[in-house]
């Protein structure tokens, strides 16, 4: 995938995205879509769990920061299948600065976040 450089009022964020399955998922009984963030060493992994999607999506954020505020706007180039998979959209920050990080997670264009998370790298 691709890594962005984004520019913080007091150090660099390294912020990358990918896409993975989602374990344990029953389509008879989801669990409820959230986003959620989860330290691992210095990086912090955002994604948003539980969500339904054509097998063949491709996840391409529109990723921007503005001081400490990082703005995913969620975006996926559809597939053409038939098939739906559960599929986890993810954001890493590499190397979370010690420092508060909001996130504000907007599925597409719309104006208000599905999610804001306040980090701070332990």
């Amino acid at each position: 995938m691709m890594l962005l450089t984004l520019l913080g009022c007091a150090s660099q964020l390294y912020v990358d995205y990918e896409q993975a399955g989602c374990l344990d998922y029953d389509f008879d009984s989801p669990g409820e879509e959230d986003i959620i963030a989860v330290q691992d060493e210095t990086d912090f992994i955002i994604s948003h769990i539980n969500f339904v999607q054509t097998c063949d999506a491709v996840f391409e954020p529109e990723l921007s920061i503005d001081g400490g505020i990082l703005e995913i706007r969620e975006y996926w180039v559809e597939g053409v299948s038939d098939c739906e998979a559960c599929l986890t959209p993810q954001v890493i920050i590499a190397d979370a600065p010690g420092r508060k990080i909001e996130v504000r997670w907007y599925i597409e264009d719309d104006p208000i976040p599905m999610k804001v998370l306040s980090l701070k790298a332990e």
